[in-house]
């Protein structure tokens, strides 16, 4: 028999973690057992919802949309630091600013309001969809007492789901998606508060 002092190191290892579901094997601590369960429901969870088959958490698109969409995965951020919040000329002076900074379109080509608008309603939809995905789980770890979102952000990374940008979970990125989850979640009350049907 061996002892663990800290249960934490073991999140983080991903053979243990699947050799503790692949062998039924329940965390327990006689000190804490309200942590050790909190920590079972968590990883189980995330296997049940996140596990290697990745079609729960990837989409499908064809080769020009993944070079479309990861062109607005780089620039998208850039657009929405420099969008004008003047709703009448917001995409044009967007447009006039990326201009001025050197940035080209994904062919090489200056921008105008359009294509401004058309590069960030894609980042916007690819954040969405990927929040739709990630939402549930921010909800579960809310519900089983995980407020924090550096503790969010670390359940996140011990299973290896990434951010939208492909990189690690992190305060900031937590606070995005719980942000932006939480616009779904109430345009969504919005409208079945609109059509009750």
């Amino acid at each position: 028999m061996f002892e663990i002092t800290s249960i934490l190191p073991l999140i983080k290892n991903n053979d243990f973690i699947d050799f503790v579901f692949k062998n039924n094997v329940k965390f327990s601590s006689i000190e804490n057992k309200e942590l050790a369960n909190i920590i079972s429901e968590i990883i189980k969870y995330l296997l049940d919802n996140y596990s290697e088959n990745t079609e729960k958490i990837s989409f499908n698109y064809t080769s020009s949309e993944i070079a479309s969409n990861d062109f607005a995965l780089q620039l998208g951020p850039v657009i929405e630091k420099l969008k004008d919040n003047n709703e009448h000329n917001k995409w044009s002076n967007t447009a006039k600013k990326l201009n001025n900074y050197g940035f080209k379109s994904r062919i090489g080509n200056s921008w105008d309001g359009v294509k401004v608008k058309h590069v960030w309603n894609r980042w916007y939809k690819l954040n969405k969809e990927h929040t739709l995905k990630v939402g549930p789980l921010l909800d579960q770890l809310d519900d089983l007492g995980f407020k924090s979102f550096d503790t969010k952000a670390y359940m996140l990374n011990s299973k290896d789901l990434l951010t939208l940008e492909k990189k690690e979970w992190d305060y900031l990125s937590i606070e995005k998606a719980q942000g932006l989850w939480g616009q779904i979640k109430e345009e969504d009350s919005f409208k079945k508060v609109l059509s009750p049907n």
